[in-house]
């Protein structure tokens, strides 16, 4: 049983230099901002990343840690800046190996990562990204610029048989399920809008309320160095 819960092959012979921590999102009541929580796929990204990086530590490899995410709600610290704290407080990593930047949603955090694998002269292949299973915008958006993606569930269900359990009750969840469809829809239509004009397609989309605008489509084709045709 124990050989079954270890890290796989991909991740124990891994050693990135820069691990991207991407945010998620708070849960609780907008008038009380002091009582807004991480949400659990927030929560379990950045104990997956503790769970990584304490191990990559200990072999002696200590790669960059950042996080991602900015305001969501005004007087309101960043995303960035909770999941930080988290990691350094909670999770006992060390401060200087700990960085934030901002980033609101999903391509604009790609945004950042490409500008910052530019300006740090980064090998893309030597780049983590740890998101969520479901979040199959930034997988495939992992993939167009060559940097690995890691989803939190398959790290934390190789760390032990509990993990292994309490996340094979939220995979199986109506509610992973929902957020995994919402995902494949919204995933695909950024493929094709790479491609092909964004608003011969939009309409269509719309109506099976996938969030993605025409700025969005904009920022793709920055990110991407393509052209609209």
């Amino acid at each position: 049983m124990k050989e079954r819960f270890r890290s796989n092959e991909s991740q124990r012979n891994f050693f990135p230099d820069v691990i991207f921590v991407l945010s998620s999102g708070l849960y609780g009541s907008e008038v009380n901002v002091s009582k807004l929580k991480l949400s659990w796929d927030a929560r379990m990204r950045l104990v997956a990343t503790a769970d990584l990086v304490n191990r990559l530590n200990e072999v002696g490899h200590s790669p960059q840690v950042v996080v991602t995410g900015g305001n969501v709600y005004k007087g309101q610290p960043k995303l960035s800046s909770i999941g930080r704290n988290k990691l350094v407080n909670n999770y006992r990593l060390p401060k200087d190996q700990v960085k934030t930047v901002d980033g609101l949603d999903t391509i604009e955090e790609f945004k950042i990562i490409k500008r910052l694998i530019r300006e740090q002269n980064l090998n893309p292949h030597d780049v983590a990204v740890i998101s969520s299973g479901y979040h199959l915008t930034a997988k495939t958006l992992s993939k167009q610029l060559g940097v690995n993606f890691f989803s939190a569930e398959e790290i934390l269900r190789k760390r032990n048989k509990h993990y292994h359990d309490v996340i094979e009750d939220i995979v199986n969840s109506d509610h992973y399920h929902g957020l995994l469809e919402s995902q494949r829809r919204r995933s695909k239509l950024i493929k094709v809008s790479l491609g092909k004009t964004f608003y011969k397609i939009a309409a269509k989309w719309v109506k099976r309320n996938v969030e993605l605008t025409p700025f969005d489509s904009n920022d793709l084709r920055e990110l991407f160095g393509t052209k609209e045709r």
